[in-house]
């Protein structure tokens, strides 16, 4: 199943039950100031849960996309944000949200250590567990962009997108 324009994407598969259908985004310390918006095409199912996570000194910071809520009571975790308008309904749509825009209310650190999507779940006090997507759970993700306020190709921090016809597929 190809991307938004017919080209390829990166499709994403839960392999097992167990798992918090965790994949690294991006794993290298950048400036947050200098590339504040993140944007992408995606493709997902309403059964699919799954959310951003960024590391930024040391602490996570959770940016809900599709997951349930959760109530960060007594967790090392704090939602940050939401990502606004989104569709599990199966069909490509963009996204876009400006990450130091919700860490700034949160966090004097500038520097954004990893930034990944996975699944976990709120069971208590203190305590994250995997989530419960179930095996061949599947999301497409296509342009995944981390760049400056303005759009620039050549600005741009990190950009993704497929070139390989057979895709990438699990993880």
């Amino acid at each position: 199943e190809g991307s938004i324009d017919g080209s390829n994407c990166l499709k994403l598969t839960k392999e097992s039950d167990i798992g918090n259908f965790a994949s690294l985004v991006y794993g290298d310390p950048y400036n947050v100031t200098e590339y504040p918006i993140i944007s992408f095409d995606y493709k997902i199912r309403e059964n699919v849960k799954i959310n951003f996570q960024v590391k930024v000194g040391g602490k996570w910071y959770d940016i809900q996309f599709t997951d349930d809520p959760k109530s960060y009571k007594s967790l090392n975790m704090f939602k940050i944000g939401e990502i606004e308008n989104v569709k599990k309904d199966g069909k490509w749509h963009n996204a876009e949200f400006n990450l130091y825009e919700m860490l700034k209310k949160w966090t004097d650190n500038i520097i954004v250590e990893e930034i990944v999507m996975c699944d976990w779940d709120d069971e208590g006090f203190m305590r994250l567990e995997f989530g419960r997507n179930k095996k061949g759970a599947i999301y497409w993700i296509d342009n995944f962009i981390i760049s400056k306020p303005y759009y620039d190709k050549k600005a741009a921090l990190f950009k993704i997108n497929s070139e390989d016809s057979g895709g990438i597929d699990g993880y």
